[in-house]
C-alpha cells in the first residue's frame, strides 16, 4: 500500500511540473503597463494578474486568436478590435487570467505578442 502511495505522488508531481513548465506568467517592467513574449506560444497559457474593471489589450495577433479566461475559469467576450493587429477584453474581477493563443489558417504557433493592462 505505502508503494502504490509514492507511486501515485511521484506521478501526481511529474504531471504537476509538466503543467507549470507550460505556463508562462506575463510580467511588467517598473513603471510599464505592458509585458511581452517572443516566440513558440504552442501549448503555453499566459497568466497576468489583473485588477477589477482592467482593459486588456492583446497586440500583434494577426491571424492569432486568444482566448482569455478569467479568474474562475469563465472565456472573457472581446470587447473590441483595432484593425487585424490589437483586440481589447474588459475584466470584472480581479485575480489571475489565463490567454492562451491559437493560429488560424495555419500561420504557425510562432510570433510577438504584447500584452498590456489600463
Amino acid at each position: 500500500m505505502k508503494t502504490l502511495k509514492v507511486v501515485a505522488v511521484c506521478a501526481l508531481l511529474a504531471i504537476s511540473s509538466q503543467s507549470f513548465a507550460n505556463t508562462v506568467p506575463i510580467k511588467f517592467a517598473k513603471g510599464s503597463y505592458c509585458g511581452s513574449f517572443s516566440g513558440d506560444f504552442k501549448g503555453k497559457a499566459f497568466t497576468i494578474q489583473l485588477g477589477a474593471n482592467q482593459t486588456l489589450e492583446i497586440n500583434g495577433l494577426y491571424l492569432i486568436n486568444p482566448i482569455v479566461k478569467g479568474p474562475k475559469g469563465r472565456i472573457l467576450k472581446v470587447a473590441g478590435w483595432e484593425g487585424e493587429d490589437v483586440v481589447y477584453y474588459n475584466t470584472t474581477t480581479a485575480g489571475r487570467y489565463t490567454i492562451t493563443l491559437r493560429p488560424e489558417d495555419g500561420s504557425g504557433y510562432y510570433g510577438d505578442v504584447q500584452f498590456c493592462a489600463y
